[in-house]
């Protein structure tokens, strides 16, 4: 491989690095990770996701649904368990009482 091509290549590897994330339809998500944002829908009550991207660190999906605390709602010991199960789940930012991302 010649140097000039050899730059070309780290060039087009550094903006596909800096470029953290894409936005992709939640059908085209490994099937395995259907499933556990499902379950992870179910827990939060919400009906389907508003946005989903993969990255460089793994999926992220946000939801429009009842975050735990807001307006009475609550997790139970089979909301925790099903958190706690999900082998998928490695985080949850919540933006307000309704919005919120999980990391999968």
């Amino acid at each position: 491989m010649k140097r000039s091509e050899l730059r070309q290549v780290i060039r087009e590897e550094y903006r596909r690095a800096i470029n953290e994330a894409s936005e992709i339809e939640f059908s085209e998500l490994p099937r395995d990770k259907q499933k556990s944002a499902q379950e992870m829908m179910k827990v939060f009550r919400a009906s389907k996701p508003d946005q989903v991207f993969e990255g460089i660190q793994g999926f992220i999906i946000t939801f429009t649904g009842k975050v735990p605390g807001a307006d009475g709602v609550r997790l139970n010991d089979k909301d925790l368990k099903a958190l706690a199960n999900n082998k998928d789940f490695r985080w949850i930012d919540i933006y307000s009482n309704t919005k919120f991302a999980i990391g999968l």
